[in-house]
C-alpha cells in the first residue's frame, strides 16, 4: 500500500542550541514520505546555518520576525502532504512517533492522533535539576508535537490565529468545539525539553494573556451549546 506524504512544519526564532536534536528526530522517522517544512523566524544566530546544512532534506523558508503563530502559518501554506504534523526546534520525536500514529489511523473515523509527552530537563541544566524537575514527567494534555492530523481535518477546523502567542492552545478549543475526532495513544512518544529560554519561562506574562484569552473564548463556545468534549470519538461508541 503507497505511504502518504506527511508534512512536518517547525517555526524556530534562535533555536540554534537544540534545532539539530530536534531535526534529526523527524528525519529519522522509521515513517516515509516526509516533507520537513522549517520556517526561520527572523533569528540572529545560527538556525539558518544549521538548516541549509541538511540541503534539500529540509525546505527553508524565511521570515521577518513575526511570532510562531505566522511562521506556522507560512509552512502550512507550503505543506504540500495529506496529513500535517509539528515540533518545536527544542522538542524531540521518538523514531517510531509517525508509524505508530499513522496505523493508528488505519480507523477511518479518526481525523487527528495524539499521543503522551514526556518532559525531560536539558542536559546543560544538569547542577540545576533538581529545581528544574517537573512535578509531573507524563503529560496526558494534547501538545502540537504530539498531533498528527488529516490535512482535511485542519483546513475544516482552520489555521492558528497569527496573533496568538499559544495558538494551539486556542486552536484545540476550536477543534473540540468543532467535534474534530480523534484518539490519544497511551505511549510517549515526544519529548518535551525544559531550558532557561522556554517561552513560559521568559515570556511568562504573555503566555498568561494569551492562555487566558483562549481559556475565555472557549467558555464563549462552550455556553453557545457547541461539543466539547476530550474524546469525541468515545461518544459514538
Amino acid at each position: 500500500m503507497t505511504r502518504e506524504t506527511t508534512s512536518v512544519v517547525m517555526s524556530v526564532w534562535n533555536g540554534g542550541a537544540y534545532l539539530k536534536e530536534a531535526i534529526d528526530s523527524i528525519l529519522d522517522q522509521t515513517y516515509a514520505p516526509i516533507e520537513l517544512v522549517v520556517v526561520d523566524d527572523g533569528s540572529t544566530d545560527q538556525t539558518n546555518s544549521i538548516i541549509r546544512a541538511y540541503g534539500d532534506r529540509v525546505r527553508l523558508l524565511t521570515q521577518d520576525h513575526s511570532g510562531q503563530s505566522v511562521g506556522l502559518i507560512a509552512g502550512i501554506a507550503v505543506a504540500t502532504g495529506r496529513y500535517l504534523a509539528f515540533l518545536d526546534g527544542d522538542d524531540i520525536w521518538t523514531p517510531d512517533k509517525l508509524a505508530r500514529q499513522h496505523a493508528a489511523q488505519a480507523d477511518t473515523r479518526l481525523e487527528a492522533v495524539f499521543c503522551l509527552s514526556k518532559q525531560f530537563v536539558s542536559p546543560e541544566l544538569a547542577d540545576a535539576a533538581g529545581e528544574a524537575r517537573p512535578r509531573k514527567d507524563v503529560l496526558v494534555r494534547e501538545f502540537a508535537g504530539c498531533m498528527l492530523i488529516r490535512r482535511p481535518a485542519f483546513d475544516r477546523i482552520g489555521n492558528f490565529d497569527p496573533l496568538s502567542k499559544t495558538a494551539f492552545v486556542e486552536w484545540l478549543g476550536r477543534a473540540k468545539h468543532m467535534a474534530l475526532r480523534y484518539a490519544v495513544i497511551e505511549e510517549v512518544l515526544h519529548h518535551r525539553r525544559l531550558h532557561a529560554s522556554n517561552f513560559g519561562k521568559i515570556f511568562s506574562e504573555e503566555r498568561d494573556k494569551s492562555l487566558l484569552a483562549a481559556l475565555r473564548l472557549q467558555i464563549v463556545r462552550s455556553r453557545s451549546g457547541g461539543r466539547d468534549e476530550d474524546d469525541p470519538l468515545a461518544q459514538s461508541d
